[in-house]
């Protein structure tokens, strides 16, 4: 599922589970940009994992090449405040990752104006 910034996503998720969410906008090229990821949840508690990745130049291998698992969700983060109803990450894009030259800018132009980075969100 691809989220679109200041628009929110509602779902459910079960115990043991992890949802992916994925985030890309040709904002991320912006090396002043930070970008935060905000989750809360009606009932339960829960854990926001962010990470940044190459996009693929095809959508159908987003799973393959980047996602969050299980066990790197289940993992403690020293930065993580831990809320019983909400969680978030705050992320700086790496520059060399999202706009690392002008090759790539063009051929990003070609696909919707976006960045050739992706964030992959796991709640």
């Amino acid at each position: 599922m691809f989220l679109k910034a200041g628009i929110s996503e509602t779902g459910y998720i079960e115990n043991n589970q992890v949802k992916l969410f994925y985030y890309s906008d040709k904002a991320l090229m912006d090396e002043n940009i930070k970008v935060k990821f905000d989750a809360q949840v009606m009932s339960g508690s829960i854990r926001v994992r962010a990470k940044l990745c190459s996009r693929p130049d095809d959508n159908a291998d987003l799973l393959a090449t980047c996602n969050i698992t299980l066990q790197e969700i289940s993992q403690p983060d020293p930065d993580e405040a831990v809320f019983m109803s909400e969680g978030n990450e705050l992320e700086t894009p790496d520059h060399n990752m999202c706009f690392p030259n002008q090759l790539l800018f063009d051929q990003n132009l070609q696909r919707n104006d976006s960045a050739s980075c992706i964030y992959v969100i796991g709640v």
